[in-house]
């Protein structure tokens, strides 16, 4: 106070020899409040020199609890038993305006250390003197990382022998980048995966050769990561279908106008199921077949009438296919027989006891043979 009546002294002096005494009270009064304000607000932090230092910033997954924070006391001069000060720990979420404080001592209170983050966090610690002085630590950033995913993956079946294009893992999170760690179960190599796990896409392989009669297949779990942060897991499958089969088919041959049974086709295969492709050459109408080309078995039918002086028949091939995986064909044919005929034949008149020459028959017919 005695530099304040000081400063008051000279500036009357200056005043009064200057411009005499105009205004002096007013100007007393402004530079009372100007110098008390000093002194006020130089005495106000003359003890605490900061805030001290809490420990650097922490990075966690969506949901987690941050690890022990670290800190040193703040800084102070000398000072006496009268002196005293408090704590408060807050924290703000994605650098908002609002920082949301806390009642604590020097370390974290337990609604911070045991609060599950779920955005990113802003914290620092408060300290107030028993005169006022407010200082506050370093900012310390807990970066919350989102929950890392993986979009669902199709399953993916291919021919034995077959080319697998690469499989690419994708993800809604737009930042940061999300990894993917994945593990196929034991028959892994069955199906020609070239490691049982791996991280990253899968790049592109040959599927090995089935010659088996099932399909053979592995599961591969897909695990995506953000640092040290996973999320749930995808599953997905890679199937290699055997070779479709067909069984021999047995020729058919039927009657002018006769009926033909239902042709069945079977397969070694046992599963997945094997489907049936057909078709016949130009001869198919000929023998009475109800259409060139067909899917399935064929249904039993009947045999267009053959009056003509040969056997006319249609070759059928048949292609066995497992989805998109075709196999080996095999071919038969459906033959129609011409009626058979015989030509009139002489009567033989013979003497008693006579001989009788042989009696040949004949026909018209080429082929087949007639008996």
């Amino acid at each position: 106070m005695r530099k304040l009546f000081l400063l008051l002294l000279l500036f009357l002096f200056r005043e009064n020899r200057l411009y005499g005494c105009r205004n002096c009270m007013a100007k007393i009064v402004a530079l009372c409040i100007l110098v008390a304000g000093n002194y006020i607000a130089s005495g106000q932090c003359s003890i605490l020199v900061n805030g001290g230092e809490i420990s650097g910033d922490q990075t966690v997954c969506y949901g987690s609890k941050i690890a022990l924070i670290s800190k040193s006391p703040p800084t102070f001069n000398s000072y006496d038993d009268s002196y005293s000060w408090t704590y408060k720990w807050q924290c703000r979420e994605n650098n908002s305006e609002l920082w949301e404080s806390y009642d604590g001592n020097v370390s974290p209170p337990i609604l911070i250390t045991s609060r599950s983050f779920m955005k990113t966090t802003q914290i620092r610690r408060q300290v107030t003197d028993n005169k006022g002085c407010v200082l506050y630590s370093n900012v310390i950033t807990i970066t919350v990382n989102p929950v890392p995913t993986v979009n669902t993956i199709d399953n993916i079946t291919v021919c034995s022998n077959g080319p697998v294009n690469a499989i690419l893992f994708g993800t809604t999170v737009s930042s940061p980048e999300v990894l993917y760690s994945w593990e196929a179960d034991g028959n892994w190599s069955v199906v020609g995966l070239p490691s049982k796990t791996g991280t990253g896409n899968i790049e592109a392989f040959t599927a090995k050769s089935n010659t088996g009669t099932t399909a053979v297949s592995t599961t591969i779990t897909v695990t995506p990561k953000i640092e040290d942060c996973s999320g749930p897991s995808k599953k997905f499958t890679i199937t290699v279908n055997p070779v479709p089969t067909v069984n021999a088919i047995d020729d058919v041959t039927a009657c002018s106008g006769g009926p033909v049974n239902a042709i069945t086709f079977g397969t070694t295969i046992n599963s997945p199921e094997v489907l049936y492709s057909w078709e016949a050459d130009d001869n198919w109408s000929v023998v009475g077949l109800p259409s060139k080309t067909g899917t399935g078995d064929i249904v039993a039918f009947t045999a267009n009438s053959n009056i003509g002086t040969a056997a006319v028949s249609t070759e059928i091939t048949v292609t066995p296919k497992i989805e998109d995986c075709s196999g080996p064909s095999k071919k038969f044919t459906i033959t129609v027989n011409p009626v058979p005929t015989v030509n009139a034949i002489d009567n033989v008149t013979a003497c008693s006891n006579g001989s009788v020459n042989a009696v040949s028959f004949g026909t018209t017919i080429n082929s087949p043979e007639v008996l």
